[in-house]
C-alpha cells in the first residue's frame, strides 16, 4: 500500500485504463460487451506491462502539465487562482464562498443507457479500487449491478416520467412539438420526458450559483430517438428562460473527429455541435454587451 492518497489516487487511474485494456470486455465500445469466444482463446494480455507502460505515460502527462502551469505562472505572476474541486449529485445544491461569474459546461445529450453508459464503463474499475480514496466516499450499492450507475444518472428512472408531461411542455415549445414524433412508442416517450425532467432539475441547481448578470456557455448536441432529431439546443433556451435566463448566442461547430459508436437503437454519430450563451438576468442593471467571436 502506497503512503500517500495522492499517489494512490494516481496509480488507481493508471490502474482503470489497464483494466480496460486487459479485460476481457471489448475496447471497442464503453458498454460491457465480452470478446466472442475465439477472440478470448487467442487474447494473452500481460497486465503488469500494460500497467508500466500506461503509469509510465502518465507520468510524462503529468510532469508536461507541471512544466506548462509554471511557464504560464512565470508569464504572469499575477495569477494566483486556486481551484476548488467539488463532488456531488448534479441535482445538489453545492456551496461555494460566492456567486460565479460564469458557468461553463457539456451537458449530457441523452440518458445513459440509450447513449453512452459510462456507468458500465466504470463497473470493473470501481471493483478494485479502495473507496477510501475516493473523494467524498462511496456508496457501494453504485455497483451492486452493472447498470446501477446508469440507472441513478439523468432519465436513468422511467418512474413518474409521464407525470411531468405537461408541466415540461408547457416551459418548452419545442419539447411539445416534438414529443408527437413519438406517439404510439410509449417507452421512448418515457425516456425521453424523464431525461428532460431531471436534465430541468439539474440546470436548476446548477444556475443557482450564478451571479446576476453572469454568463453561461453549454456545448450541446443532438441525437436521433426515434428516428427524429431531438432538439436539444432549442429545449435547453427555453428551460434556462423559463429559469430567468436570458438568450445570448448560439455558435455552431462541425466536429473532426468524436469517437462514439456509429449506430445504437435510438441514436447516431453528430457530425457537429453547438456552444449556448445565456445570461443570467441582473437585478438592476441593463444585459452586459455580448461580442461574438469566430
Amino acid at each position: 500500500r502506497l503512503p500517500t492518497r495522492r499517489t494512490r489516487r494516481f496509480m488507481w487511474v493508471c490502474l482503470a485504463e489497464t483494466i480496460r485494456l486487459v479485460s476481457n470486455s471489448r475496447t471497442s465500445t464503453v458498454k460491457l460487451h465480452v470478446y466472442s469466444p475465439d477472440v478470448l482463446a487467442a487474447r494473452k494480455p500481460d497486465a503488469l506491462r500494460v500497467f508500466r507502460e500506461v503509469a509510465e505515460g502518465n507520468c510524462r502527462h503529468v510532469k508536461q502539465h507541471w512544466r506548462r502551469h509554471a511557464d504560464m505562472r512565470a508569464l504572469d505572476t499575477r495569477n494566483d487562482a486556486k481551484v476548488t474541486l467539488l463532488q456531488g449529485s448534479v441535482n445538489s445544491r453545492w456551496t461555494a464562498p460566492k456567486l460565479a461569474d460564469a458557468l461553463m459546461t457539456s451537458p449530457p445529450y441523452g440518458d445513459n443507457t440509450t447513449t453512452i453508459p459510462y456507468g458500465q464503463h466504470s463497473y470493473l474499475p470501481l471493483q478494485f479500487i479502495d473507496p477510501d480514496d475516493i473523494p467524498g466516499g462511496f456508496d457501494p450499492g453504485l455497483i451492486a449491478t452493472t447498470h446501477e450507475i446508469d440507472h441513478r444518472s439523468l432519465g436513468g428512472s422511467l418512474v413518474a416520467a409521464e407525470k411531468s408531461r405537461d408541466e415540461l411542455m408547457s416551459r418548452s415549445p419545442a419539447l411539445a412539438a416534438y414529443m408527437p414524433n413519438l406517439v404510439g412508442r410509449p417507452p421512448l416517450e418515457k425516456k425521453v420526458l424523464a431525461f428532460v425532467r431531471d436534465y430541468d432539475s439539474g440546470l436548476k441547481a446548477a444556475y443557482s450559483n450564478l451571479r446576476p448578470g453572469g454568463y453561461s456557455f453549454l456545448t450541446l448536441g443532438e441525437r436521433r430517438v426515434g428516428g427524429h432529431v431531438m432538439p436539444l439546443v432549442q429545449v435547453t433556451r427555453e428551460l434556462l428562460e423559463s429559469h430567468g435566463q436570458v438568450y445570448v448566442d448560439t455558435v455552431n461547430r462541425r466536429l473532426r473527429r468524436k469517437r462514439m459508436a456509429v449506430r445504437n437503437s435510438e441514436g447516431s454519430t453528430m457530425a457537429s455541435e453547438s456552444v449556448l450563451v445565456m445570461q443570467s438576468k441582473p437585478a438592476t442593471m441593463e444585459l452586459m454587451p455580448w461580442t461574438r467571436y469566430a
